[in-house]
Order: C-alpha cells, then sequence, then structure tokens
C-alpha cells in the first residue's frame, strides 16, 4: 500500500489540524510562514559567508602589496682595504735619575708614665736648669753643640771680604743624620720619669706633641697636637719645654731645624 506524499505545512492541513484551536497561541503562525522564515535564513547565511570570503580575500591581497621585495647584496670581505700598520713610536731614553740619599726616620718610643714613677717632691728650679740626659751629661760632658755661626764683615781689615752665608731656617723633616737626645732614648726616657708629675685626676691614655729640634739642639715650638685631658696636656707640654738640647740633625754636614713628634703615655697605676 503506497502512501500518498503530503505536505504538514500546507494550508489545508493546518486549518484541519489547528480547527477548534487557539490560533492566536503562535504555533499556527510558525507553521503557516515556515517556507518564508527558512528562505530568509538560507539566504542570509550564504550571503554571510560569501561576504566574509571576498572581506579575507582583500585584506591579503593588500597585505601581499605592502610587503617589498627585499634585496640582499652580497659584499666580498677579502677585498675590503686593511688600514696601514701602525708606526712604532720611539722609545725616548730618560737618563738615570741621581741617586737619592736615604731617608731615614727616628721612632722615639714612647714613654709610660705611672703615678708610681712620679717623685714625691717636685724638682727644684736649679735641679731643671741643670739637668742633663743620660750617662755622658753625668760625667760632665759640655751639651753645647759648636754651630757654625756668620760674622758680619766690619770692612776694616786688608783684602777682599767674602759675604756670610745666608742662614737656612727651613724645618726638614727627614735628614742625613737624625737628632737625638744626649745619652740615648735611655736618658731621654729617665728625664721624663724623673720630672714628670701626674695630675690629680683619674683619666689615662696618650698625648702627642710636636716639637722643633734647633741648630742649636734646643727644642723649640713645643705644641700639642692630640691630647686627652687638660691637665695631662698641660703636664706633658710643661715638661717637654724644659728638656735640655738634644744633638742637632745634620744634613750635608750641617746643623739644621728638624721637625719631631712624639707621643707620652699617662697609665694609673693599679
Amino acid at each position: 500500500m503506497l502512501i500518498p506524499k503530503f505536505d504538514l505545512y500546507k494550508t489545508e492541513w493546518l486549518d484541519l489540524v489547528f480547527a477548534n484551536r487557539n490560533k492566536n497561541y503562535g504555533a499556527y503562525e510558525l507553521r503557516n510562514h515556515y517556507g518564508r522564515v527558512m528562505t530568509k535564513a538560507i539566504g542570509c547565511t550564504v550571503v554571510g559567508v560569501v561576504g566574509a570570503a571576498l572581506i579575507i580575500n582583500i585584506v591579503t591581497k593588500r597585505s601581499t602589496k605592502d610587503d617589498a621585495p627585499v634585496h640582499t647584496t652580497v659584499v666580498d670581505l677579502t677585498k675590503v682595504l686593511q688600514p696601514p700598520p701602525a708606526k712604532p713610536k720611539p722609545v725616548i731614553e730618560h737618563p738615570p735619575l741621581a741617586s737619592q740619599s736615604t731617608a731615614r726616620t727616628v721612632v722615639i718610643p714612647t714613654h709610660v708614665t705611672s703615678r708610681e714613677d712620679i717623685p714625691t717632691d717636685p724638682p727644684t728650679l736649679t735641679e731643671i736648669e741643670h739637668a742633663a740626659v743620660g750617662a755622658e751629661a753625668s760625667k760632665g760632658t759640655s751639651t753645647n753643640v759648636n754651630v757654625p755661626v756668620d760674622i758680619p764683615a766690619t770692612g776694616g781689615g786688608v783684602g777682599n771680604a767674602t759675604e756670610a752665608a745666608p742662614v737656612d731656617n727651613t724645618v726638614h723633616l727627614l735628614t742625613d743624620v737624625a737628632p737625638e737626645p744626649f745619652g740615648g732614648m735611655a736618658g731621654w726616657s729617665r728625664f721624663l720619669q724623673k720630672n714628670m708629675r701626674y695630675p690629680n685626676t683619674d683619666v689615662e691614655g696618650r698625648v702627642i706633641l710636636s716639637f722643633i729640634v734647633e741648630r742649636d739642639g734646643s727644642l723649640s715650638d713645643v705644641k700639642v697636637i692630640k691630647g686627652i685631658d687638660n691637665q695631662l696636656d698641660a703636664e706633658a707640654l710643661r715638661v717637654l719645654k724644659m728638656a735640655p738640647k738634644w744633638k742637632p740633625g745634620l744634613q750635608g754636614n750641617k746643623p739644621v731645624r728638624v721637625q719631631y713628634t712624639i707621643p707620652i703615655n699617662f697609665q694609673l697605676s693599679n
């Protein structure tokens, strides 16, 4: 038995199905306009696909035109001109420097002063004036150093008078022969121990002083360059100013002025 071919969306079928039913519900309208809706949907789909293909094609062609061909050039590096070789600089031979005298530095031993070292009675002025440091001074050896003195010519003699050599007042830091106290460092330590009086203070530490050993061996320009306490600084300064003459420093066998720095330690006894 053959079933006849029929279309459910035909109007006669829709009227038969929706007979005596509410046609305003929506289903009737959808089925009644089904053909037109499908045609519009298919048409929009086809137009969208074709439009997208065209747009992609146009964009691709434009980007291809923008890409300019890159031209490369092969450079033969073997033919590059090399810079001319640098000319050697002439070697300048300097004459050898004259041999300089070896600098000599003298280290003054630090003297430690404690209250046990201080005598009960301070030295008198007479003892200070006649104080001499070291073994040589105790035997009566003179501590004066013969320094050449320039005597101006009076002009009353016969013959050609020579002008006196100018006095060199330069203060040296290094000399051929360094100055030193008579009796050596041992005598210098005995002098400090004999004349130093520990002030009535609980402060202890190091006082650093500087002075100039003159051409005649006397000490001048005595000053404190690093102190710790006013009383200790004053005591170290007082004793150093009353020190006897030293052996002067020599530069070229001539006495010269020499700068010296010396530390003095003050230490409280336990």
